[in-house]
């Protein structure tokens, strides 16, 4: 039965991941739309330890993979919009 485990240092959520059968899933926020964040997401995405997989603000070819979620409009600078999202 998987559960959720929510991380939080000093009150802010600093991941949450997903447990099941012993194999612990990460939800990851890959920062960047370059191509070194394009080569960065498509390797991520391929882990069995990635559950959902964010880039933001991404860019055309990292829309195109199609385990990756792209949020463009995500201010990075606001930290309690990146830990909502």
């Amino acid at each position: 039965m998987p559960y959720l485990i929510n991380t939080t240092i000093s009150g802010m959520p600093v991941f949450t991941h997903l447990q099941c059968s012993g194999i612990v899933q990460l939800n990851v926020l890959v920062v960047g739309g370059g191509g070194r964040e394009h080569a960065l997401a498509w390797k991520l995405a391929s882990s069995p330890k990635c559950n959902v997989l964010y880039c933001s603000p991404g860019n055309a070819g990292i829309a195109m993979e199609p385990a990756v979620q792209v949020i463009p409009d995500l201010q990075i600078a606001e930290h309690e919009q990146v830990c909502a999202a």
